[in-house]
């Protein structure tokens, strides 16, 4: 009687074999190893480190079982930075660095939370000596006692379902979020506020954040006083375009076409360069980390926190002296708002002033402040002139 042999069937694999190539570059250690860290997570090793060692206690990591062994926090950080600054979608980003898609998904979500929560104050007004030196910074634009510059921009997600599409759809008909954010002039983040539908306004948006009732109580902006002319006092405001109110702590530019020469153009020239520091924050912000230059699944949660977390990243690099690459900073093309031409939009409400109160202080110091900028223009082009002069 003959016995029969069974072969045993190879075994499956538990865990599905991947390349990992962009995760395998970044640690192999040679002649290129400082370049595969700055093209694919945008920044140096040292710094990336320093990244990791204060968000491994926030990170959920996976424990190690019969089956495999849990993935390093450094792979987890790296891969959700590599994420934000390649854009690519979770098929194919997860395969670079080892993991499957949902492992990614979740990375993701993980790193962005424990970022946020492992530098708390990172995102925040200036105070100190941080404070004098933006204002400093300001002060040399023709703008004393100025914080930052405030606007918006939008990012785009797909179609939500159902009726929840229309408040979304802008005014390019695009279905967008709105991101309202607060810039120094060293292109550091102050304030963020993300997550409106993108058909609500800029000064909507503004109202009701919690920006517009610390700066409306008065907690917001402490700076020694300062007397402007027809005795006019400020603490400190922030610069916007005319998609917003003019404020008692907001200045924008008058609008309207002015006469060439005049103290309204030379302020609202000067005023537009000055708040220029936000346009390229956001600029280098959506170049750095491509994924917001793309359009999003409209898990509005999930994109508030990377967005969060986005901001947070660049301001440590600021912070720590790195050099950004001048190519990230060159703006996207994006229509800017549509100008209020002559009337400021009419802000709601508010406890400390009425409707007409609030405009009326706002373009109120918004003139005190027209002559000090327009003699400021004045002399800095008679010194361009004597300067040319001598050449």
């Amino acid at each position: 009687m003959a016995v029969g042999v069974l072969l045993r069937a190879a075994p499956r694999w538990w865990v599905k074999p991947r390349a990992g190539g962009a995760w395998r570059y970044m640690t192999w250690g040679d002649n290129a190893h400082a370049d595969y860290f700055h093209d694919n997570i945008r920044m140096g090793e040292d710094v990336f480190r320093g990244i990791v060692a204060n968000v491994r206690p926030h990170l959920h990591c996976s424990l190690w079982t019969r089956y495999r062994a849990p993935t390093p926090p450094e792979q987890l950080v790296a891969y959700a930075l590599y994420r934000w600054a390649s854009g690519e979608s979770f098929e194919h980003s997860a395969t670079s660095f080892k993991l499957g898609r949902e492992t990614g998904r979740v990375a993701v979500q993980d790193v962005a939370a424990a970022i946020v929560r492992a530098y708390p104050d990172e995102v925040s007004f200036p105070t100190g000596h941080r404070l004098v030196d933006a204002m400093e910074k300001f002060q040399a634009k023709g703008f004393p006692r100025c914080y930052g510059a405030i606007d918006c921009t939008h990012v785009y997600i797909d179609k939500p379902a159902g009726r929840m599409a229309a408040p979304y759809c802008d005014r390019h008909k695009r279905f967008t979020v709105v991101a309202q954010v607060v810039t120094g002039s060293d292109l550091m983040v102050y304030d963020v506020v993300v997550g409106w539908p993108g058909s609500v306004h800029d000064s909507r948006v503004l109202h009701h954040s919690s920006l517009f009732r610390r700066a409306d109580s008065r907690a917001l902006f402490r700076a020694d006083p300062l007397v402007l002319p027809g005795g006019v006092t400020t603490r400190g405001y922030l610069l916007g375009d005319n998609g917003y109110p003019s404020l008692p702590w907001l200045v924008t530019p008058y609008g309207g076409q002015q006469v060439p020469g005049t103290d309204h153009d030379l302020f609202d020239s000067q005023q537009k360069a000055a708040r220029g520091c936000v346009e390229r924050a956001f600029g280098r912000l959506k170049c750095m980390w491509r994924m917001f230059l793309r359009t999003h699944k409209p898990n509005i949660r999930l994109l508030l926190l990377q967005f969060h977390a986005v901001c947070v990243i660049p301001n440590l690099l600021i912070r720590v002296g790195v050099e950004m690459d001048p190519e990230l900073e060159e703006r996207p093309e994006e229509d800017e708002d549509v100008l209020w031409e002559g009337v400021d939009p009419v802000p709601p409400p508010t406890e400390e002033l009425t409707v007409r109160g609030a405009r009326v202080a706002g373009q109120r110091f918004r003139d005190a402040l027209r002559p000090v900028v327009a003699q400021f223009v004045r002399a800095e082009r008679a010194r361009a002139r004597e300067r040319r002069e001598r050449v």
